[in-house]
């Protein structure tokens, strides 16, 4: 694997970095999850993250180095307990899902994670007509 520099530049783990920090309203690397005052307002957010880290250990190409890099920075320690069938079970549970798809964590059903979900800012528009084209991030891409 990579060192944790290489791997924290990667497209794949880049996507889930900024995923937590949107999340969580913490910064990589320097703010663990326990400086978070999403996980106080939101307390279902404590199983995902450990959903989101099982995801990353069983279904990406980095695997536990990644979920590993992601523990550090996020002050985890120990293993993440959950393992295939768990992810079943939190994947049926209707808090989890009513969270995961409210925040815009995850999207369509089955559910699938949403990793880009980052936004650079507000833009402020002020029309100068009664019709006014905005464009929409993502809009041009068609599968």
């Amino acid at each position: 694997m990579p060192p944790d520099s290489q791997l924290s530049e990667s497209a794949t783990m880049r996507a889930f970095i900024t995923l937590i920090e949107t999340q969580y309203n913490i910064s990589f690397p320097s703010m663990p999850l326990e400086e978070s005052t999403e996980i106080d307002l939101c307390p279902p957010l404590r199983r995902i993250i450990k959903l989101i880290l099982k995801i990353v250990e069983e279904y990406t190409e980095y695997g536990s180095a990644g979920a590993s890099l992601l523990k550090r920075w996020l002050g985890l320690t120990g293993p993440i307990h959950h393992n295939a069938t768990d992810l079943v079970a939190m994947l049926n549970d209707a808090k989890i899902l009513k969270h995961l798809y409210r925040r815009g964590i995850a999207d369509l059903y089955p559910p699938r994670l949403s990793l880009h979900q980052a936004f650079d800012g507000l833009v402020i528009i002020s029309p100068t007509t009664t019709v006014t084209d905005v464009p929409i991030c993502g809009e041009e891409k068609f599968f």
